[in-house]
């Protein structure tokens, strides 16, 4: 109480109440406050020791309806708690996770703010300044301000910045921008992904449930008598660089072990439907790694390759599209529209965290002639990186971004450089070009 008094400036009356605010809050509490900042707990729900048990759930479920759905953060339903008691006029400041600008089950709580106050500012912490170790935003509601084109974002203790106004749906495009994503509309596109191609990825049972059927290459088949159709190649996010399969190449883990060259024994997966899932992986595909700077993506056209939870496996309608999509997927256009979307769900703050259903929703060039161009000169790139030639390989991805940008009608070479710094250039290759490569 002494330092709220202080804080205060003698000019206020200090209460305070020790309790759970999000489900017991003393009745007697005004519903008016003026201002409210905080640090709320953060209990993300990915965590044994913050997993809110059944009837909690239910509690907070009946009390904040959609809003508690999920795997939401409960720091999250702290904001709408604060929004839902501050006055007509009054502003909210809460430090919080910065997954919630993003994560899917924090759509109905973003919503949820917007319909009752204005997202007038948000500030960023550049590199985990509190004793938690997690990357934190803060959020600047006011209740009664006009709804403005543009948003006050600040990173660290940096000026200030005016950022375009995101939809409600993510406000991970404000985030993007203020670690240096440059800003893309591919609104003009001539449809998405998915009128390609599926996208899929496996989930826990589809990785424990593999665990005793993987062998190393070198060990031959558990039987002595293995089919080379019973056999696919373990392809995990480590073993893709961009246009480079690492299989054989790069030493991996899979299940708390090290590999060379991991292989799945298809008739050995105890599990009928862990079996029948992987069975239906063996056919031409594109794999994309998980939690990279940049898109990753592989070409699989003889259907060897098993995708290792969490890679990405797509696999389009016509076989002829393989490289057209992996023209798209290692586009520096396609990066900067899924980093916009997914900034700050991954693992670090420069990671993007791909979702088989983002995946989907890429917009596809509109400018065929450039898209085909991009198409050869990713099959080039991936035949340069299986014998090793690092000058043909850096050339052939600096003419896929050069036509990927014309096919989409003309990217800003801004989004080019940025693609190009993130870029992670296969380790073994001596080759490394500038960004006038592109």
């Amino acid at each position: 109480d002494a330092s709220l008094e202080l804080w205060a400036r003698g000019t206020g009356r200090i209460e305070t109440n020790c309790c759970d605010a999000l489900l017991d809050l003393d009745p007697s509490w005004p519903d008016q406050f003026d201002l409210v900042v905080g640090n709320p707990p953060f209990l993300g729900q990915l965590s044994q020791d913050t997993t809110r048990a059944a009837s909690r759930r239910a509690r907070l479920r009946a009390k904040y309806d959609e809003v508690a759905s999920g795997y939401v953060d409960e720091a999250g339903l702290f904001l709408h708690l604060a929004l839902s008691r501050s006055s007509s006029s009054g502003v909210v400041a809460l430090i919080l996770p910065e997954s919630l600008l993003a994560a899917r089950d924090s759509k109905p709580l973003r919503e949820a703010c917007e319909r009752s106050a204005t997202l007038n500012a948000l500030w960023v912490d550049e590199g985990q300044s509190f004793e938690a170790a997690v990357d934190v935003v803060a959020p600047i509601f006011v209740r009664s301000s006009p709804l403005a084109a543009d948003i006050s974002v600040v990173v660290g203790d940096r000026p200030s910045a005016r950022m375009p106004r995101p939809q409600a749906a993510s406000w991970s495009a404000l985030l993007a921008s203020a670690r240096g994503v440059p800003r893309l509309d591919l609104d003009g596109s001539i449809g998405v992904v998915a009128d390609k191609a599926t996208a899929t990825a496996g989930f826990r049972q589809h990785f424990y449930g593999i665990a005793t059927a993987v062998r190393d290459s070198s060990s031959g088949p558990p039987d002595g008598s293995g089919k080379p159709e019973d056999i696919m190649q373990l392809v995990t996010s480590g073993a893709i660089d961009p246009l480079r399969p690492g299989w054989g190449l790069d030493r991996v883990k899979f299940a708390g072990t090290t590999w060379r060259s991991p292989e799945l024994h298809l008739s050995q997966i105890e599990d009928e439907s862990v079996r029948l899932w992987f069975t239906s992986r063996r056919q031409p595909k594109l794999l994309l790694a998980t939690q990279t700077r940049v898109l990753e993506v592989v070409v699989d056209e003889t259907g060897s390759m098993a995708p290792s939870v969490p890679v990405i496996a797509v696999e389009p309608f016509e076989v002829d599209d393989l490289w057209l999509l992996a023209a798209v997927f290692s586009s520096p256009a396609a990066s900067a529209w899924m980093a916009a979307r997914a900034a700050g769900t991954g693992l670090s703050q420069s990671a993007i965290r791909v979702r088989a259903s983002e995946l989907s929703q890429i917009p596809l060039p509109i400018d065929e002639t450039s898209w085909q161009r991009g198409a050869r000169a990713a099959e080039a790139a991936q035949q340069a990186s299986q014998v090793d030639d690092g000058a043909a390989y850096a050339e052939a991805m600096g003419g896929l971004a050069r036509s990927m940008s014309a096919a989409y009608g003309g990217v800003d070479d801004a989004v080019n450089r940025w693609w190009w710094d993130g870029l992670r250039m296969p380790p073994t290759f001596a080759a490394r070009h500038t960004e006038g490569s592109i």
